[in-house]
């Protein structure tokens, strides 16, 4: 995302760069117990800030269209925002990468999702990844092009072009409709 990233954005992908943060001390051997505290610490300031940031936004933020239109739970929105997260945040990618133990260059699985939200039991089947998606249907989701043969519990999914920048407030013409050569306009 660009400097210009709206402040809701930038608290959002604080918090969950954090998440990521602490879900990796947690599963390391040698834990600090200080390390972990000042994360943990450092994290609930982050979504402190992240509420602030969307209580300014007055109900009018990107994000509150999409749960208003799709009827978005929090799980989902969470999930929407660790895909752009994976797109734009260099540091998330890294700690998300460290997290499963593998590069998710094809985009978040459920697995990844699990250890950075920290879920520790039914919470996963609330994920309901699949086509049905609400975020799935309404492109905002995609599947990586090699996971068509995986179960939907293991497929990696990224976010779209369209919703990283529509998330950051930017109201550019689609990058796929933009190499098919623009908008066409109809002549009165």
């Amino acid at each position: 995302m660009r400097t210009g990233t709206s402040p809701y954005v930038r608290a959002a992908l604080r918090r969950l760069r954090l998440q990521a943060a602490v879900a990796r001390a947690e599963q390391g051997a040698m834990l600090d117990a200080g390390v972990l505290a000042s994360l943990s610490g450092q994290l609930a300031e982050a979504r402190g800030a992240e509420a602030e940031a969307r209580a300014a936004g007055g109900g009018r933020l990107p994000i509150d269209q999409l749960a208003e239109r799709l009827a978005l739970r929090p799980l989902d929105e969470d999930v929407l925002l660790a895909t752009v997260a994976l797109e734009v945040d260099p540091l998330f990618a890294i700690t998300a990468s460290a997290l499963a133990g593998e590069e998710p260059r094809h985009g978040l699985s459920a697995r990844h999702l699990a250890q950075v939200f920290a879920f520790a039991g039914d919470e996963t089947l609330a994920l309901g990844l699949g086509g049905s998606h609400p975020l799935v249907q309404a492109g905002l989701l995609e599947p990586a092009p090699s996971s068509s043969a995986m179960a939907e519990t293991l497929r990696p999914w990224r976010a779209a072009p369209r919703a990283v920048s529509f998330l950051d407030g930017r109201d550019s013409i689609d990058p796929l409709l933009d190499r098919c050569g623009g908008v066409v306009e109809v002549p009165d």
